[in-house]
């Protein structure tokens, strides 16, 4: 019953009652229908013993009249009642015998003049002896049930109910009886009948129903089924797209973070270095207030120092461009380093006129004697200054060096999906861009200030300070960039987790669906 689709399991509800119910209805209107032909039966039993009373007595008149002979009165009434017979076939009949259980009259000729006394049916019973008891108790008859042969079988042994009554003057008992089978049959042929009638009726009904059934209920839920399956599908594919999607991104996601762990590691030793820069330049400052005072006699070296400082102007201009078009994507990052390390090579030439500058110095010094003697003590130190900065220029080189060939393998692993993160930090990027061009236009007042020794360092000096806040600033955009980096992990992650949840509810609604399919048709449809 349960592996049934929902339509044959209302038709089967509806069936099985019907069933029970056309069956204890059939079975009642048996009993029914037995009971009241049976009655009928009994009352038509009295009806054609009266006719066959009467028939006797008009035989009886006939005799008492004078017309007859009492033994002719008695032979036709006799012969009368061989003669009459009823029912289906005319097989139904009368019987006479006296009081003293003597045949007088029976269809079965070798019966007649014999005396019955002992005659016993199968159930043990002296059914004349009985027959004459009811007729002498009550004359106007009564019924009797007893066993015997059918009419159609001899063989046969079968329940019988006979009417008996007496006829008075001459002590006949008259007789005729009635076959219970014959009323059961004719019963069941009614009820056969009738359950045929309620048969057809629940085919019928059923044949309705099913039609019904078909439009309002398996309709519906066929089109509601088969929705939900394309509806599953759909959830189904959109979910595997997300899944895959969120891998493929989460993947990518942990490899560019690896990328930016690296190329944040680099910015921090280039910010280390310019922080050194600084340092250093501040001394310089420092060294530069002490030569103002120098500075008309020394107005042929300011005039070189200068010009150098105009190659500085260029150098920051072109590391300003570059940090401009470090923007764009992160190969950029690349191209800055490398102008950063070529502007190096700058420097150290710088240096190296800044040498050559104070060793000339000092010797034009050493020719203006004792007023040159302080020119040359700054030229000294300018000289010392000059060594320190070209180490640690070389010492940036080494480093840059390094970092160049780290970012380089950087870029190559993450070039192909770092790209689609790249561009969400653009404003990032714009930022960054925005900070380079104020450094340019920083170097470039230093360059159209740079006329004096003094301000010339001074403007280095500031240089210097915005070159550190463009690396400070680059490091937080690359920190920020890297925390999104994390976050966008995190994200993916998190969307991995939801279309694995939704694969799981897809699943679960799959089940849901299958069940609703087998509630629908059935086992035998589902499978």
């Amino acid at each position: 019953m349960k592996n049934l689709g929902i339509k044959h399991k209302i038709l089967a509800s509806i069936t099985l009652p019907m069933v029970i119910f056309i069956t204890g209805f059939l079975y009642y209107s048996f009993q029914a229908n037995y009971e009241n032909l049976l009655a009928q039966k009994k009352n038509a039993t009295q009806n054609y013993i009266h006719v066959a009373h009467n028939l006797v007595e008009s035989y009886y008149i006939e005799f008492k009249e004078g017309r007859l002979s009492e033994d002719d009165a008695k032979k036709r009434a006799i012969h009368g009642v061989h003669n009459m017979r009823y029912g289906e076939g005319l097989k139904d009949y009368y019987w006479i015998n006296d009081l003293d259980e003597v045949i007088i009259e029976h269809p079965k000729e070798k019966l007649i003049g014999k005396k019955l006394t002992d005659f016993k049916d199968k159930a043990g019973q002296n059914i004349f002896v009985e027959f004459n008891k009811i007729v002498t108790k009550n004359p106007e008859g009564g019924f009797y049930f007893y066993k015997w042969p059918s009419k159609d079988d001899a063989e046969l042994i079968v329940d019988k109910l006979s009417y008996v009554k007496m006829f008075k003057d001459w002590k006949w008992t008259i007789g005729t009886g009635i076959y219970i089978d014959d009323v059961k049959h004719e019963a069941f042929n009614i009820t056969k009948n009738l359950g045929t009638i309620l048969i057809l009726s629940m085919f019928v009904i059923l044949l309705v129903t099913n039609l019904v059934l078909n439009y309002v209920v398996t309709g519906p839920l066929v089109d509601m089924v088969n929705k939900l399956k394309n509806q599953h599908d759909s959830l189904k594919s959109i979910t595997d797209n997300v899944l895959n999607s969120s891998e493929e991104l989460s993947s990518s996601s942990e490899q560019q973070s690896s990328g930016l762990h690296q190329t944040v590691a680099a910015l921090t030793e280039i910010r280390s270095m310019v922080k050194r820069t600084v340092s250093e330049t501040s001394h310089t400052l420092d060294l530069s207030n002490q030569s103002e005072s120098y500075a008309n006699e020394g107005k042929s070296v300011l005039t070189e120092f200068q010009h150098a400082f105009k190659e500085i102007q260029k150098t920051f201009k072109d590391l300003s461009n570059t940090l401009e078009k470090n923007n764009d994507d992160v190969k950029q990052i690349l191209h800055l380093i490398s102008e950063v390390k070529d502007k190096t090579k700058v420097i150290n030439d710088i240096v190296f006129q800044t040498k050559l500058l104070s060793f000339n110095a000092s010797v034009e010094a050493a020719r203006a004697g004792e007023h040159g003697k302080g020119f040359s003590i700054v030229a000294e130190e300018v000289g010392n200054l000059a060594n320190l900065s070209g180490s640690s220029s070389d010492e940036i080189e080494s480093i840059l060096n390094e970092n160049i060939r780290r970012i380089e393998d950087i870029v190559k692993i993450a070039e192909a999906k770092v790209q689609v993160q790249i561009d969400s930090s653009s404003k990032n990027i714009e930022n960054g861009f925005k900070i380079s061009e104020d450094s340019m236009q920083a170097f470039e007042k230093i360059i159209g200030l740079v006329k004096e020794v003094h301000n010339s360092i001074n403007e280095v000096t500031m240089a210097t300070q915005e070159q550190s806040d463009g690396v400070e600033n680059i490091s937080a955009a690359m920190h920020e960039f890297e925390q999104v980096n994390n976050n966008t992990t995190k994200i993916s992650q998190n969307m991995a987790s939801i279309a694995q949840k939704l694969r799981e509810e897809s699943s679960s609604l799959n089940g849901q669906i299958s069940a609703l399919d087998r509630q629908v048709y059935g086992d035998k449809k589902s499978a």
